[in-house]
């Protein structure tokens, strides 16, 4: 007489095998034969109720199928298949739209990249909680260091810090040379590096306020050490 056996039963998944707290994963025997019976185990444990050619499972673990053959009672067992059921991204990613360096009164915007749906978000600048920005989208309008704190329903991760800065750089273009005679002036132009907008001007003489000196040009007498602000 022949010897009995059973065919190495093959696992297929109806969805991947990774997947978001909440969803489940389909596993499903190769083909379904009257003949024999199953059981699927995780992690080497047999689960109780899975004794059809198909099972959904909403737990991480290792699964494998033991296949019965009835008709002589041989036993094979399937490869094992990783489940991997994430409760949360322990990376998160941040999208920056805009430059991180950028003039007074700009601003950017900054995005954190999930794959599992958090049930919170929580931005911080320099560490400190950020009050009202709690949605997926933060726009940044001050200098500092920006991480976005992700909670799970038994898990927590935070994104990898963005730096942004602001850049204010006044400067002074005098008209001609700053070297003059004494009963000569020259005309000096203030303005902002990086394109800035300016929207007020106070020249001073050696540290202190010239009175009514506050547009963007200035004439200035010898022996004065001029600077805007």
């Amino acid at each position: 007489m022949a010897a009995c056996t059973s065919p190495v039963p093959q696992v297929l998944t109806s969805s991947p095998q990774v997947t978001c707290l909440g969803n489940s994963v389909t596993l499903q025997a190769e083909s379904n034969l009257t003949k024999f019976s199953y059981q699927w185990k995780k992690n080497g444990v047999n689960i109780t109720t899975g004794i059809t050619p198909n099972i959904t499972v909403t737990e991480s673990g290792s699964y494998t199928l033991d296949v019965k053959d009835l008709s002589c009672l041989v036993v094979t067992t399937s490869s094992p298949v990783i489940v991997n059921i994430k409760k949360l991204d322990f990376n998160p990613g941040l999208k920056v739209t805009g430059s991180t360096t950028f003039c007074p009164g700009q601003s950017v915007q900054l995005e954190v990249l999930y794959t599992c749906t958090p049930t919170s978000i929580q931005w911080k600048r320099n560490g400190v909680n950020i009050p009202s920005a709690i949605t997926a989208t933060y726009t940044a309008t001050s200098a500092g260091t920006y991480t976005a704190e992700l909670k799970g329903a038994d898990s927590t991760a935070s994104t990898n810090g963005t730096v942004v800065s602001t850049v204010f750089n006044a400067s002074i273009s005098p008209s001609g040379s700053s070297t003059i005679c004494e009963a000569d002036s020259v005309l000096l132009q203030g303005g902002a590096q990086n394109g800035c907008a300016v929207t007020a001007y106070q020249w001073q003489k050696n540290g202190t306020n010239i009175p009514n000196a506050t547009s963007n040009a200035y004439y200035a007498k010898p022996q004065a050490l001029i600077h805007s602000s």
